[in-house]
């Protein structure tokens, strides 16, 4: 299924780890939370953004494998 390694692409696994560092602090660094008018999430708001995202996610990854067997259908019909 996968057709390149997760971890290939530094570059991007770097802006992942990046983007994710910058929102927590956002939220949970008083400071910058402040400034931004943020508050942090409590344990349930958490848990359930995080489910919210690995839907997401597991919907994606379900949709590129139907593509993918539907073009593998089309080419051997």
């Amino acid at each position: 299924m996968l057709q390149v390694k997760p971890f290939s692409n530094p570059a991007l696994l770097a802006a992942v780890v990046l983007t994710t560092g910058l929102k927590l602090m956002l939220l949970y660094v008083a400071p910058i939370a402040q400034f931004f008018g943020a508050q942090p999430l409590d344990g349930n708001d958490l848990l359930l953004y995080s489910g919210f995202s690995l839907l997401l996610f597991l919907y994606l990854e379900r949709e590129k494998l139907w593509r993918v067997r539907r073009r593998t259908a089309n080419t051997h019909a």
